[in-house]
């Protein structure tokens, strides 16, 4: 995810101190046995403490209890045949901005299922961000002044680990190289309720850097040299004109590949909730729910006869 810039350049948040971007970075696969209950637990730590700031390790743990609780709110567990007793988290300094890499992995249940992983952020980004300045826009957005961006920051990259991203994707067969559709069949059902009704894809992010393509939720990357300008992000804008029911623009979901301060705080939606799903968790609503079930069915069906 990122403000509105590519996170793998190095200097630019520096020198616009603009949106932060985040970025997936390439995963090492260890295949191999897990252990004994399928909680879905999120542990925790961080590495390199003395490498933050007393206010700054302040901000991280409270980002960490957050991001935990947000994601261990939604996720009741795994689906069945995997049995894996946690999603090991480790958070550390560097990186440019921010990134993930997960580094262990097993195939259980056939899933792919991500057991370990790193979060590296910049420092200097908690400074930014923690309590965003309006540094960009001209004049700045004083309704989001002070706000702290950190939470979403972290919450975002443990959406990766998680298996939010290319590789994962691919690896559970929900996603093809290239093509920008996310075909999941839960996670579509979720998008089709949610953001638009005759979508048989979720579209799924192809500008920006690297780490960005292909590993996030369609927005308009104002920063990116495909989609915007790299010069004047601020003057454009990443909304997409596909909203939800509450008004909120798919550009700003959680897991998109910027979080832009001067549109405000992210949101998560059922729609990445439910995605999950598709990955091999259980999530919450339990699919007791007639229609998401149906929905779900029914685009698998149209797709197995070529609709």
């Amino acid at each position: 995810m990122r403000p509105f810039v590519d996170v793998t350049r190095k200097k630019l948040y520096m020198r616009q101190r603009l949106l932060f971007t985040h970025c997936f970075v390439a995963l090492t696969l260890v295949v191999g046995a897990a252990s004994a209950r399928a909680s879905g637990e999120l542990q925790v730590t961080i590495s390199n403490s003395a490498t933050f700031s007393a206010s700054q390790l302040a901000v991280v743990e409270a980002a960490i209890d957050s991001a935990k609780s947000m994601w261990e709110s939604v996720i009741t567990g795994y689906q069945p045949g995997i049995n894996v007793p946690a999603l090991n988290v480790t958070i550390t300094s560097g990186s440019s901005f921010a990134d993930a890499r997960t580094t262990s992995s097993v195939l259980q249940g056939g899933f792919r299922i991500n057991t370990a992983g790193t979060v590296r952020i910049n420092p200097g980004v908690i400074d930014i961000f923690a309590s965003w300045d309006g540094s960009g826009p001209d004049p700045p957005n004083t309704e989001f002044l002070g706000v702290n961006y950190i939470d979403e920051l972290l919450a975002h990259e443990v959406g990766h680990l998680l298996g939010i991203s290319q590789s994962n994707w691919i690896a559970n067969g929900v996603y093809q190289a290239g093509s920008g559709q996310y075909t999941g069949a839960y996670g579509v059902a979720a998008y089709r309720a949610e953001f638009d009704p005759t979508a048989t894809y979720i579209p799924v992010e192809q500008a920006g850097n690297s780490g960005t393509i292909a590993n996030h939720w369609d927005q308009l990357m104002r920063s990116s040299s495909q989609e915007g300008n790299p010069n004047d992000p601020w003057s454009l804008s990443p909304l997409t004109g596909i909203t939800d029911s509450q008004g909120r623009d798919l550009g700003l979901e959680l897991m998109t590949g910027a979080i832009d301060p001067d549109y405000g705080e992210p949101f998560l939606s059922n729609m990445t909730v439910q995605s999950l799903r598709d990955l091999g968790y259980t999530v919450v609503p339990e699919p007791s729910s007639l229609s998401l079930l149906l929905a779900a069915f029914l685009l698998g069906f149209s797709r197995r006869i070529g609709f």
